[in-house]
């Protein structure tokens, strides 16, 4: 990323406090009603780069409350639409490690900017 460390930390926390309300959501309301694992799986994804952490599928799923299958699921999607990459790691067969692609990360950082239909 080439972002200075202020306006990372600030996305970051910006993102973690997304998914927070998000969260809080579902003590108001039934969580299917506003199920979106594909945009919480990329701000999940934005927040572990942002913080220079690994993200696996494993520890998305445990930060947005969703089941591994479904982040999993999701992944193939956006790995298909060219906005991540994942990669099984060969010492542990079951821990797939997740990133943005650049095309991803172009997405989000002109998501958080504002850019178009801002």
């Amino acid at each position: 990323m080439t972002l200075s460390s202020e306006v990372a930390d600030l996305r970051a926390a910006r993102i973690r406090k997304l998914i927070r309300e998000r969260k809080r959501r579902s003590g108001y309301f039934r969580a299917d009603l506003f199920a979106d694992p594909a945009w919480d799986t990329l701000l999940q994804l934005y927040a572990s780069e942002l913080s220079y952490e690994q993200a696996t599928a494993t520890r998305i799923a445990d930060i947005i409350d969703v089941p591994t299958s479904t982040v999993l699921r999701w992944i193939k999607v956006l790995e298909a639409e060219n906005l991540v990459t994942r990669a099984v790691q060969p010492s542990d067969p079951k821990l797939v490690s997740v990133k943005l692609t650049s095309k991803g990360q172009a997405a989000i950082n002109g998501y958080f900017r504002g850019g178009p239909g801002a």
